[in-house]
């Protein structure tokens, strides 16, 4: 099995990318890699691939395309949906930043999807929010991509019936990492969840051997339960 994680190098993508690299193979994919990063000591397990996910569709598919030549045509895969950007404002963002966060948050997405299927996809884990689900304050643009990568994951799930992989989707509230530092609003962090805690259950996750699909999987720290 090779887990392909996308964001592995900070936050919640990062604590996935270190279980995981403990017994098994993994691709990450990020816009960079901090050096020195964590993962490079599992230099046996662990590649990496610089993917912009904001940049036009195009580019994407063929770099992972690309990316997937490298893989083992007999060897399963299981993708890991977690890369995204974040953004509040009062206004609708402006346009190119709006097609920025699409382009993260929703169409390189399905690109990736899309491009797995026909060869040994075993499961794709969608790393959603609850914001997904239920739309959040100043989170205009944010929140609409997350609804609509919602929806893509529960009509592939109908469609995953017909061939050999599930789908899972996970909408957690609030985690404490670094993504709060790049805002201009300050929350609860502190009471945020923890995001090791929250990568060993989506581990626990990935592992299940059977076939089992997760329509959403809503898991809140207390201070976003209302």
């Amino acid at each position: 099995m090779v887990y392909i994680v996308t964001g592995s190098t900070s936050g919640l993508g990062l604590k996935i990318a270190l279980k995981l690299c403990k017994k098994d193979k993994v691709i990450g994919i990020s816009r960079s890699i901090n050096v020195p990063c964590e993962l490079l000591k599992y230099n046996q397990a662990y590649s990496h691939c610089v993917i912009d996910l904001s940049e036009d569709s195009h580019k994407v598919r063929k770099k992972f395309e690309t990316l997937l030549l490298t893989i083992d045509p007999n060897e399963k895969i299981t993708l890991v949906i977690n890369a995204a950007k974040f953004e509040t404002s009062d206004m609708v963002l402006d346009p190119e930043e709006s097609k920025a966060l699409f382009n993260s948050n929703f169409f390189n997405s399905t690109v990736l999807v899309k491009s797995l299927l026909g060869l040994q996809l075993r499961r794709v884990l969608f790393i959603n929010s609850i914001s997904g689900l239920v739309s959040q304050q100043n989170q205009y643009d944010y929140s609409a991509s997350k609804h609509a990568l919602q929806s893509f994951s529960d009509t592939l799930a109908i469609s995953a019936k017909q061939f050999k992989f599930d789908v899972m989707t996970i909408n957690p509230g609030g985690i404490n990492t670094e993504l709060w530092n790049k805002v201009d609003i300050c929350p609860p962090v502190e009471e945020f969840m923890d995001p090791g805690e929250l990568a060993e259950l989506i581990v626990f996750l990935l592992k299940l051997r059977g076939r089992y699909f997760i329509k959403n999987f809503i898991i809140l720290p207390e201070v976003d339960v209302s």
